[in-house]
């Protein structure tokens, strides 16, 4: 994955997100990205957990991008937006 520092969201492609079982359901909500190729409308999915090294953060809102994704990455690391619980 591609740190972005300037991503509010972290992106994966809908094949990375199929493969780990974490579609977003057809009502889930659906924002607008601003990416260096436009605007592109992505929807979010909650996933349990996300790694970067031994380092992990619970409850990480994911959003699905096609082209935030290139064959040289998988996807965008960004500022991972968490979950608020209350």
């Amino acid at each position: 994955m591609m740190l972005d520092t300037g991503a509010t969201y972290t992106t994966l492609p809908s094949g990375v997100l199929l493969r780990l079982g974490r579609m977003p359901p057809t009502e889930a909500p659906r924002l607008t990205l601003n990416t260096a190729n436009g605007e592109r409308s992505a929807q979010v999915v909650l996933v349990d957990r996300v790694w970067l090294g031994d380092l992990h953060l619970d409850g990480v809102a994911v959003t699905s991008c096609e082209d935030c994704a290139s064959s040289d990455n998988a996807g965008l690391l960004g500022s991972t937006s968490r979950a608020r619980t209350t």
